[in-house]
């Protein structure tokens, strides 16, 4: 699970964009009165929230879980980055590749089917994903996953967002009323048939389906 959050700037306003949490971070920075906002760029997150679901217990969540302790995690993300092809540090699978793939395939708290990554079907290439994976910190905090959501500001802003359709039917949908409740009919949203959360940022198609809709929505609005 990620995060992040960055402001493109135009003259006197900013144009946040944010990906997983990452998207929570830039609706509240626009539901901020004092910050002048020209729109929302928005990569798989939702206001409040990650959307992801975790298992009980204390403040900060071990990204590797019971189900992967996060040593073995490591060892197999560095093997995957040497070579997917590399026998597999994890016990039943015959390629470090075909560990990793399955193993965010199958993820719980992403829906188990696909909606982490579908590297297993070749929508992201599994050596790039190990990459990503092994930038992220080990702690996440709890909280993070239940947070309230940030009001919508009164005066409704451009919104382009994208949505994982691997994350499910449900997620699809808050993901487009998120962005409807601070765009109205400025929003505009993409979803991704196919792609798991990870895969928006990383998948074989992100550049031409993500961000080269990006860059002509911060250059045209369209």
């Amino acid at each position: 699970m990620g995060d992040d959050v960055r402001a493109q700037h135009r003259p006197g306003s900013a144009l946040p964009d944010g990906f997983s949490y990452g998207a929570d971070i830039a609706y509240g920075i626009a539901s901020r009165s004092d910050q002048p906002v020209a729109g929302l760029i928005i990569l798989d997150g939702i206001p409040g929230g990650s959307g992801a679901g975790a298992e009980s217990g204390g403040s900060a969540i071990d990204v590797g879980s019971s189900r992967l302790p996060y040593a073995e995690r490591e060892r197999l993300l560095r093997t995957v980055v040497k070579s997917p092809n590399n026998p597999s540090p994890v016990g039943g699978y015959a390629t470090a590749g075909a560990a990793l793939a399955d193993i965010l395939y199958t993820s719980p708290s992403f829906g188990g089917e696909g909606g982490l990554s579908n590297a297993r079907n070749g929508v992201s290439d599994v050596r790039v994903l190990a990459q990503l994976l092994d930038t992220y910190d080990r702690w996440w905090p709890r909280a993070a996953l239940s947070a309230s959501a940030p009001s919508a500001p009164r005066r409704k802003i451009p919104v382009l967002a994208f949505a994982a359709e691997n994350m499910g039917p449900k997620w699809t949908a808050q993901v487009k009323s998120g962005a409807e409740s601070f765009g109205g009919d400025k929003a505009t949203v993409k979803p991704l048939p196919l792609h798991g959360h990870l895969d928006v940022l990383v998948g074989r198609l992100a550049p031409a389906e993500v961000y080269e809709p990006t860059r002509r929505w911060m250059l045209t609005g369209k």
